[in-house]
């Protein structure tokens, strides 16, 4: 399986989409097609995420779909355990503790408009 990173150039949206090739896919914005991917990763090749901070880190790199990476014993756990983040213009990032996300909106230029969150990834992603 490959992770493919797709930009449209007719409306800006960047996505991510697994498949088991690299292949041309459709903006989900604004439906232009044939879009060929500007790069992917070997999902075969990818290090399984065992750890809170390796989630994070993972959703951050703009890592489509993590929970493939998380060995069943361990999903569960971080499904259920408290995540934070600050979304900024349309833009999520993504902390261990409510304490980083807070002392990272600060350092956003006195004109970004934040919002913090938490609750668990499952919450958050999974039931969107």
């Amino acid at each position: 399986m490959f992770l493919n990173h797709y930009h449209c150039d007719c409306c800006g949206t960047d996505w991510t989409d697994e498949y088991p090739c690299q292949v041309d896919d459709d903006c989900p914005k604004c439906g232009d097609r044939h879009i060929s991917p500007h790069r992917f990763e070997d999902m075969a090749h990818a290090p399984y995420i065992r750890t809170m901070g390796e989630l994070v880190a993972a959703l951050n790199r703009g890592m489509g779909e993590p929970w493939n990476h998380i060995p069943g014993d361990v999903l569960s756990d971080l499904l259920e355990t408290r995540l934070h983040g600050v979304t900024n213009g349309g833009i999520s990032r993504y902390f261990e503790t409510k304490d980083d996300a807070t002392d990272y909106a600060t350092t956003l230029p006195g004109d970004a408009v934040a919002s913090l969150f938490s609750g668990t990834p499952q919450r958050l992603f999974l039931d969107d």
